[in-house]
């Protein structure tokens, strides 16, 4: 008997879904830090000096499209996009512009 229980534990797969809430027991996404109240904190994000070096933890290859970091060298957050590429900066000072202006042609 215990033979056939420890055999149906292997094939069995168990699904467990959960959501976090930090400061909240209702949280409304899978992770949702927040207070009932005004926060004096805000988030950190991971922090690099180049976009080459985040990886997926799991495959040592690219990361999850998604994934954000504080890129250091730029002053910026970046996001990794389904087109395994980096976003350019997010950012108000940066030298490149984020919406650059489209020229208005008329006839």
């Amino acid at each position: 008997m215990k033979n056939l229980f420890s055999l149906l534990l292997l094939f069995t797969n168990i699904c467990i879904f959960a959501q976090i809430g930090i400061g909240t027991s209702t949280p409304r996404g899978a992770l949702d830090i927040n207070s009932p109240t005004e926060s004096i904190a805000g988030l950190v994000l991971p922090s690099n000096l180049d976009a080459t070096n985040i990886k997926n933890p799991e495959t040592n290859n690219n990361p999850v499209p998604g994934t954000i970091f504080y890129d250091i060298k730029n002053s910026c957050i970046r996001l990794y996009k389904q087109t395994n590429t980096w976003s350019d900066c997010f950012c108000e000072d940066c030298s490149k512009p984020i919406n650059p202006t489209i020229p208005i042609i008329t006839p």
